[in-house]
């Protein structure tokens, strides 16, 4: 049942980003002694769940799609920027794909709507598939080697939700590089890695 409703909603939230209910943002009690912002700190962190559909993001309170994340995002500029450059990556993506989407449907709903003497030669036919086809490869293509942000959002706004409680910076999930392969370079700790 957990998993109909966090697919439903991942639906949604790609559908109609504005219906999809958004995670609230923290409440940080700064003043307060250690065990209570410790206890803060356990009810507020997101942890990366990948799926198999969508990936969602955890936390006490219950789980949620990335749609939904984007009041807890504002929370930290280093969170944002994160959320940004994942939304970023996932309007390019979508619209290489969507072109070649378009292409290829529109090229064969015109062929078998049209009238036989206005229907695109089949020289056409073909650039415009081949093209159309090319989009959405070269996007599958992008998408698998262009790494994901949003798999380190949930470390990024953790590390920050750490710093604002007053807490010791912990140790960074696994979360980061976790999504697909990467042909380029990130920067993890001092030095460059590839992670394939």
């Amino acid at each position: 049942m957990k998993v109909r409703q966090v697919l439903v909603a991942a639906l949604l939230s790609v559908a109609f980003p504005g219906c999809v209910t958004q995670a609230a943002a923290p409440v940080v009690p700064r003043n307060a002694d250690q065990a209570v912002r410790e206890q803060s700190f356990e009810q507020w962190k997101l942890t990366y769940e990948p799926g198999f559909f969508a990936p969602s993001w955890k936390r006490a309170d219950g789980e949620y799609p990335w749609g939904a994340l984007q009041d807890v995002a504002k929370t930290y500029p280093q969170s944002d920027e994160v959320y940004q450059r994942a939304q970023t990556r996932a309007t390019v993506l979508g619209t290489i794909g969507g072109v070649g989407g378009g292409l290829v449907g529109f090229t064969l709903g015109y062929n078998l709507t049209a009238q036989d003497d206005k229907k695109f030669s089949s020289g056409t036919q073909v650039a415009l598939y081949s093209t159309g086809g090319g989009l959405i490869l070269l996007s599958l293509i992008i998408g698998a080697v262009w790494h994901n942000p949003a798999a380190d959002f949930a470390d990024v706004y953790n590390q920050s939700l750490r710093r604002d409680l007053g807490l010791s910076a912990g140790t960074r999930g696994s979360n980061a590089g976790s999504t697909g392969l990467s042909v380029l370079p990130r920067v993890k700790g001092d030095s460059l890695v590839w992670s394939f």
